[in-house]
């Protein structure tokens, strides 16, 4: 099987029009190397890269999911991705993984920024001159454990890949 981490990556303090990354890290846990199609569920929020991966067995890659809202998410009524954070909207979204021997899913959800959040941002952005999606200069993304894409561990690329596919970019 195909391990994914983390098992749901969350962006925190999104905004319209500005673009964030994700990383996920795949590990092919099977006996066979494996060709994987990743495709975004909701691709005109997410773009994957590389969207089409071949993984030989016992190999480690990182896949970028990158999020640039266009347009304002708006809450669902009863089921479904929408739901409040500490009166942050929050979404999930599905990915879906393919391979010729199985199917797998994963999530990753975004916290949008709250009004505040919003306007210290453009405060800073107006002060410097610059926009700054969080704050932190390229630390734009922090996972679910607190942790930054800069942060983690290097991970072995060695698998070869391919950007074709899956969502535009």
């Amino acid at each position: 099987m195909l391990t994914i981490e983390p098992a749901e990556a969350v962006i925190h303090g999104v905004r319209l029009h500005v673009a964030y990354r994700a990383t996920v890290t795949l590990r092919n846990n099977s006996r066979n190397a494996l060709e994987l199609t990743i495709r975004a569920g909701s691709p005109e929020r997410w773009a994957v890269a590389p969207a089409t991966i071949f993984l030989e067995a016992g190999r480690t890659m990182r896949v970028d999911l990158r999020l640039k809202l266009a347009r304002e998410i708006r809450p669902k009524r009863q089921s479904g991705g929408s739901e409040t954070d500490g009166g942050a909207l929050r979404q999930r979204d599905v990915f879906h993984v393919k391979t010729e021997y199985f199917e797998q899913r994963f999530h990753a959800s975004f916290v949008m920024a709250t009004a505040e959040e919003v306007a210290a941002a453009e405060a800073r952005e107006a002060e410097h001159g610059t926009r700054d999606p969080a704050g932190y200069g390229e630390r734009t993304f922090r996972d679910g454990t607190g942790g930054t894409e800069r942060g983690r561990a290097a991970v072995d690329t060695s698998a070869r890949y391919s950007s074709s596919g899956g969502g535009g970019g």
